[in-house]
């Protein structure tokens, strides 16, 4: 009897560790107060998309820019850019950016 309840416990424990590294891996955080690669961009911004040596160089501007591509959503490791007039989406994994330029006009 002792180990049968030995034994549930121990399923159990297991279980709860193994949901919480699948939830961890499933929607990664970036650390607190670190700020990350793509932190400077936010849902509505548009952006110039060039491509450089296979990775992407973004541009954001402070001001309005003409530009085919707004930022829909920002993740922890992606981003995703909807086209204009909104045919297209494309998301970025972060290991395909090459650099995020500021355009201060």
């Amino acid at each position: 009897m002792r180990n049968a309840i030995l034994l549930t416990v121990l399923i159990a424990a297991t279980a709860v560790v193994a949901m919480a590294a699948a939830d961890y891996y499933d929607s990664p955080k970036a650390a607190k107060g670190t700020p990350g690669l793509l932190s400077v961009l936010r849902p509505g911004q548009t952006v110039t998309l060039s491509e450089c040596g296979g990775n992407y160089e973004l541009t954001v501007s402070n001001t309005k820019i003409l530009s085919r591509y707004k930022v829909s959503k920002v993740g922890a490791d992606y981003v995703v850019l909807s086209s204009q007039p909104k045919l297209l989406d494309i998301r970025i994994p972060v290991t395909s950016i090459r650099a995020i330029k500021h355009l201060k006009r």
